[in-house]
C-alpha cells in the first residue's frame, strides 16, 4: 500500500511549492499536491556542494531523492555556501549534480548548471540548468524565461520558468504572488509521459533551493 501511495504522488499534473518567509530566515520547503497533501519536504542545506537529500514526511525519515554534487568549486576559506554566492555570483557555473531515487539509487538523471550572467547583470540573475540522462547525455533545459524590467521593479514581477526535452516544452514554473511567502506552480500537464515526474519534481526543487542560497533568506533578487 505505501509503494502504491508513493507511485500516486507522482501522478499529478499541478504541484505547489512553498517557502515562508521569515525575518530570521525559514530553511523550510514543502511541496503539496493540488488536495493539500505533502508530497516533499526539504531544508535548505549548509553547503549545497555536499550531498543532500528531500523527503516524503517532515520527521525527515523517508527520504525520496538524493542530491550527489560532482564538483566542489573552489572555496579558499571554506565560506558558507550562501556568503560565497554573494561574493562571487558565478560560483555555480559548470556546477553538476546528479539526481537519484533515494530509495532505489536509481540515477534518475543530471543538472548542469548555465548560469552565466552576474547577479547583478542588467536584467537580473536568470538562471538556466541543463538536463542530463542517466548516461550523461544532454537532452533539455530548464531556463529562466525573460523578464526585461530593471532595478527594484524585478521585486514586483513573478518569475517563470520552463522545461524542456528535445526542444518540447514539457513544464512550467511560475511563482506567485504572496505578501510573506514564497509561492510557486509547477505544471507538467503539457506533455504527459514526456517527463518523468519524479526527475520534474526533483529538479524544480533543488533549482528553487539553489535560488534561495544565492538570493539569500527572505530576500528577493
Amino acid at each position: 500500500m505505501a509503494n502504491l501511495a508513493l507511485v500516486q504522488t507522482f501522478t499529478h499534473s499541478r504541484y505547489s511549492i512553498l517557502h515562508p518567509y521569515s525575518w530570521f530566515g525559514s530553511s523550510d520547503w514543502r511541496v503539496v499536491s493540488p488536495d493539500g497533501a505533502l508530497v516533499i519536504y526539504g531544508k535548505m542545506p549548509p553547503d549545497l556542494r555536499e550531498q543532500w537529500s528531500i523527503y516524503g514526511d517532515e520527521s525527515m525519515t523517508s527520504p525520496l531523492f538524493h542530491f550527489a554534487p560532482r564538483e566542489r568549486p573552489y572555496n579558499a576559506g571554506n565560506v558558507p555556501i550562501s556568503e560565497l554566492f554573494k561574493k562571487d555570483p558565478k560560483v555555480t557555473r559548470d556546477f553538476t549534480c546528479d539526481v537519484l531515487d533515494a530509495r532505489t539509487r536509481e540515477k534518475l538523471g543530471v543538472l548542469r548548471s548555465q548560469r552565466a550572467a552576474s547577479m547583478f547583470s542588467h536584467d537580473g540573475p536568470r538562471s538556466e540548468w541543463e538536463l542530463l540522462d542517466a548516461s550523461d547525455q544532454p537532452v533539455g533545459l530548464f531556463k529562466e524565461d525573460d523578464t526585461a524590467v530593471l532595478g527594484f521593479i524585478r521585486l514586483f514581477v513573478m518569475r517563470r520558468w520552463h522545461g524542456e526535452l528535445g526542444g518540447v516544452e514539457v513544464a512550467q514554473v511560475r511563482e506567485r504572488f504572496r505578501f510573506f511567502d514564497d509561492e510557486f506552480e509547477l505544471d507538467v500537464s503539457m506533455a504527459p509521459g514526456k517527463i518523468d515526474r519524479r526527475l520534474a519534481l526533483a529538479s524544480v526543487t533543488f533549482m528553487l533551493i539553489a535560488l534561495g542560497c544565492r538570493i539569500g533568506e527572505g530576500k528577493r533578487p
